[in-house]
């Protein structure tokens, strides 16, 4: 009996170390599981070209976030406050982003540039003139890790505020004559250039979804051309005293296409669909 009840223990106690060992194997195995960490934080700071336009710690908030009507606020960027109350950069958006939720979402939204999906910077465009209220979350794998509270959102109306560019017009400085119109996918019109010639410049305007036209400040934003065949053409006169100007030189016969994209501080911010230029 006292033989049988020493080997039931030996056994008892080898399954237990074995448990031991295996998690503790399984847990150094997973370079995720002990590395990740999670947002230990109590507030968070919207900043606008470094200053501070409003902050939430625990919930509580004496600030308004506003948006134009029919347009985008300026470029937010977000930091957080810890427990000691001091500002932290926000954390690597390769595990953790940024969501948010709207009590009314048909008054206000979220924009955020192209490539920056999920990440501590966005604009907030206004829908209708009105009031609510937003709560942002910072998401990590399928949990939330941090909550700020509600946080007011006015959407006022101002004279001279554009939204998101949705489409745009090229046209001929000189002249100014439409020569090419893009709507979203949509486009109209195509260029042409001798070979070896340089057109006149070219001017391009950006439009909304509520049709005001536009050109963005300069800086922050800038104009890129893109030529897919850089061989046929390329793209020369540019000059910071006309942002959104440029001209095109016919390198050899041939088509190609070009591609206009805004940039909002070397990135980029929204791309347009190409247009056919030809070389004659």
């Amino acid at each position: 009996m006292k033989k049988n009840l020493f080997l039931l223990r030996r056994i008892v106690l080898l399954f237990s170390l074995f448990t031991i060992f295996t998690f503790t194997t399984a847990c150094e195995d997973d370079p995720i599981a002990p590395q990740e960490e999670h947002l230990e934080a109590i507030g968070m700071v919207f900043y606008d070209s470094g200053i501070e336009v409003a902050r939430i710690i625990r919930g509580v908030t004496a600030d308004t976030l506003k948006a134009p009507l029919g347009g985008l606020s300026e470029h937010y960027e977000i930091k957080f406050i810890d427990e000691n109350e001091n500002e932290f950069d926000p954390p690597s958006t390769e595990y953790q982003t940024l969501a948010w939720e709207f009590e009314d979402a048909t008054i206000a939204n979220i924009w955020q540039h192209e490539g920056e999906e999920g990440s501590f910077a966005l604009h907030l465009q206004g829908l209708l003139v009105g009031e609510t209220n937003i709560e942002f979350f910072v998401m990590h794998n399928d949990h939330n890790d941090y909550r700020s509270g509600k946080i007011p959102v006015k959407v006022i109306n101002e004279e001279g505020v554009y939204g998101i560019p949705v489409g745009l017009e090229l046209s001929n400085e000189i002249t100014g004559d439409i020569l090419v119109a893009i709507n979203n996918s949509q486009v109209i019109g195509q260029l042409s250039v001798n070979n070896n010639d340089t057109t006149e410049h070219f001017e391009v305007e950006f439009f909304d979804s509520y049709n005001n036209h536009f050109q963005p400040a300069s800086p922050p934003h800038t104009l890129l051309v893109e030529v897919a065949d850089a061989s046929v053409l390329q793209i020369v006169g540019q000059d910071a005293d006309e942002p959104w100007a440029f001209k095109i030189a016919g390198l050899k016969s041939g088509s190609t296409t070009i591609t206009i994209k805004i940039l909002h501080d070397g990135n980029v911010g929204v791309t347009f669909a190409p247009i056919t230029v030809n070389v004659n």
